[in-house]
C-alpha cells in the first residue's frame, strides 16, 4: 500500500468507515502518476465517509481536487486561482488520460498554460 494512501487511513477520525479495495487501487494509480512525474507542491490526502480517498494537489497556480470513489470512479476539478477548468466524474481508465495531459500541459507550458 501506498505510503500516503496508508498516513490517511491511520490519521482518519474515529466512525470513518475502511478505504475500500477500488478506491485505494485507483488512488494509488492517480498517486503513481502524480509522483512519477516529480513536480508535487503540495498534495493532501483523506478518507471520506462514503469509504473512498480524496486527494488535493497543488501545483504552482493550479489546483486538483480528486475523489476516488467506492465505486470505482473519480469525481474530479481542476482550477487555475479562482477560474474552474474542467469537471466531472469518469472511470479511473478513462480519467487517467486526462490527468496526464493535465499534468504534462502544466509542467512544460509552467505559466502560460492553457488547457482546452
Amino acid at each position: 500500500m501506498n505510503s500516503e494512501i496508508k498516513m490517511a487511513i491511520n490519521q482518519a477520525p474515529e466512525g470513518f468507515p475502511g478505504l475500500s479495495e477500488v478506491a485505494q487501487r485507483n488512488a494509488e494509480r492517480l498517486i503513481m502518476y502524480i509522483t512519477g512525474r516529480g513536480m508535487l507542491d503540495y498534495i493532501t490526502l483523506n478518507t471520506t465517509f462514503s469509504g473512498g480517498l480524496s486527494i488535493f494537489l497543488v501545483m504552482k497556480q493550479w489546483q486538483f481536487y480528486m475523489h476516488s470513489t467506492n465505486e470505482g470512479n473519480i469525481v474530479y476539478i481542476l482550477w487555475k486561482g479562482k477560474q474552474q477548468y474542467d469537471c466531472g466524474y469518469d472511470t479511473c481508465d478513462a480519467y487517467l488520460p486526462k490527468l496526464i495531459f493535465y499534468l504534462n500541459t502544466i509542467k512544460f507550458n509552467q505559466e502560460n498554460a492553457v488547457l482546452a
